[in-house]
């Protein structure tokens, strides 16, 4: 794995307003990197570029292809590129299949693959302007849901496992260009998000650990960022496992959730 550093980097990072994505904001600028935030929020983003230098904000909804465009194009005017694209923004909301609800997974698809799908799409001509020795990247936050069918996340589990082909398949086709992608797949995190959760969330960190792990991770040159590793081992053994022995795991669990909510992992 090659070593890097975030060290004169020029990054857009999306998703800033609150959590990982502003706690990352301000680790990336203090390791001295130019730090692009964006976040549908104008005055939280504010508040997170407040005190750094080498931070601006630019307020931008991912869910809009034509606002991404727009920010990527005052990035052009100002900077004239980018060397990383930091895809964070995400949104959870649990399905009730009692009361199936096809807009809710269209909610989140919005925002977690789509929402990065317009996001690629206009920070890929900024990225192709950087300098060949800088490096340019894509990463983007998917999650560890991925790896086994958990009660209630048909929507959520659902958009981040087509997050996941779709960075893997853009790491294949970029690689002739030098462009890089990065996979960052995090357990539970201490977030705005998962402060809504109704059930028990091992190994959970807090933000800013998360956003250590992920600024570090790349500094080591790794393609895939996973943590915590305890749930990063746990669930890789059970993703091993026939579709069939998951599927009753995953249900003994719904069972168990339903009985102790509080008690019993998702």
């Amino acid at each position: 794995m090659k070593k890097r550093t975030w060290a004169g980097r020029r990054v857009w990072l999306l998703g800033a307003s609150s959590g990982i994505g502003a706690a990352l904001a301000g680790q990336l600028s203090q390791a001295g990197a130019e730090v692009i935030i964006s976040a549908r929020r104008a005055d939280a983003l504010a508040m997170v570029a407040h005190g750094h230098e080498r931070m601006i904000a630019l307020p931008c909804d991912i869910t809009d292809a034509d606002a991404c465009q727009q920010v990527a194009t005052d990035i052009a005017r100002e900077y004239g590129d980018i060397d990383t694209v930091i895809i964070n923004a995400g949104q959870c909301e649990y399905m009730d299949v009692a009361v199936f609800d096809a807009a809710l997974v269209q909610r989140i698809h919005a925002v977690n693959f789509q929402g990065a799908v317009n996001v690629v799409a206009a920070a890929l001509p900024l990225l192709r302007k950087a300098p060949a020795h800088k490096g340019p990247c894509i990463m983007a936050v998917s999650s560890l849901a991925t790896r086994l069918p958990f009660t209630r996340a048909e929507a959520y589990g659902a958009s981040k496992a087509a997050l996941d082909y779709f960075l893997a398949s853009l790491s294949v086709d970029l690689h002739a260009e030098g462009i890089e992608v990065i996979t960052v797949s995090p357990g539970f995190v201490e977030t705005p998000m998962t402060a809504q959760n109704d059930f028990a969330m091992p190994w959970q960190l807090p933000a800013g650990e998360a956003a250590q792990r992920i600024v570090q991770g790349f500094c080591r040159g790794k393609r895939w960022i996973a943590f915590p590793w305890p749930l990063v081992m746990v669930l890789g053994i059970l993703s091993r496992l026939p579709l069939s022995w998951q599927v009753a795991i995953a249900r003994r669990m719904a069972r168990a959730q339903a009985t102790n909510p509080h008690e019993v992992t998702s």
